[in-house]
């Protein structure tokens, strides 16, 4: 794999100083990660992006890390995307770990909207409903995040065939907290468009669980929210909570439920991430059940 600008969004397998190159050992699950996309070209234009897209934008030249990125599958696998009653063809996501298919629209002018405004608080973790994030939102882990530069963080997506027609698609989300490196969050999210609105979550990492910057849960918000409009389509299943999530756990929220009470199962101690290996994960390998 070369190291190209823009393209894959630093999934850096080596590392070279001067003339020395250090080999970095795989860090990622996914057994054929694609990282998210950059934005598209801008027009009259084969270099210059009309929006900075990518999951690590330090590579693709931007100062932002947790900037909105587009993932359209629907041309190639015919792919849409449900939450709650809303399906579109188009899933945004950021390295605050929270996803949406309401269309944003982003250019480079709004790109910092969905980025530096739809961080959560540390101090004070925000309940759902948020006005801050779109319409049609899931947040398996709300954060305020950074994708490293130079490094294998950022969010990768694998799809497999599971029948004819029926496809399942992971997405790998391996970021920091911002402003503490060592501080790490890492899953793999799970959707099968056979069982539409139905989206699952498996943590290996869910940052530190004790010392000076604690979080499992303590900083973050887990629940999300669909129509803007709707006095009671939303819902949080835990903020500022520490333990809330741990690694080894999965999360799934299915949002068919008309009873929001109904969307969360969360499953503790599903699997041993210890004994997961990197560069394995495939729909047939991954946790069961």
């Amino acid at each position: 794999m070369t190291n190209t600008a823009g393209i894959h969004s630093g999934r850096w397998l080596s590392t070279t100083v001067g003339s020395t190159t250090t080999s970095q050992p795989l860090q990622l699950y996914l057994a054929r990660p694609i990282p998210f996309p950059v934005g598209p070209l801008a027009a009259n234009s084969q270099t210059t992006r009309n929006y900075p897209g990518g999951t690590n934008t330090y590579y693709n030249g931007w100062s932002d890390t947790a900037h909105a990125t587009v993932l359209d599958l629907s041309s190639q696998y015919g792919i849409q995307w449900r939450i709650f009653d809303q399906v579109q063809s188009t899933l945004w996501v950021t390295a605050n770990f929270w996803f949406t298919n309401t269309p944003l629209g982003v250019t480079a002018v709004t790109q910092n909207q969905w980025s530096t405004n739809s961080r959560n608080s540390d101090t004070a973790p925000l309940s759902f409903p948020a006005s801050n994030l779109p319409g049609y939102t899931l947040a398996p882990f709300w954060t305020y995040g950074h994708i490293l530069g130079a490094s294998q963080q950022g969010i990768y997506y694998q799809v497999d065939l599971i029948s004819a027609g029926r496809y399942g698609i992971s997405i790998e989300w391996f970021f920091s907290h911002y402003g503490q490196d060592n501080n790490v969050f890492h899953a793999v999210m799970t959707y099968d468009t056979g069982v539409p609105g139905v989206w699952s979550t498996y943590f290996f990492l869910a940052g530190a669980s004790s010392g000076q910057y604690e979080d499992q849960g303590l900083r973050q918000t887990v629940g999300g929210q669909g129509g803007p409009n709707s006095a009671t389509q939303y819902f949080t299943y835990c903020a500022g909570q520490q333990d809330c999530v741990s690694p080894g756990a999965k999360m799934t929220m299915d949002t068919t439920k008309v009873d929001v009470s109904q969307v969360m199962n969360y499953t503790a101690g599903l699997f041993n991430p210890a004994s997961y290996g990197v560069g394995t994960w495939t729909w047939q390998t991954k946790p069961c059940c």
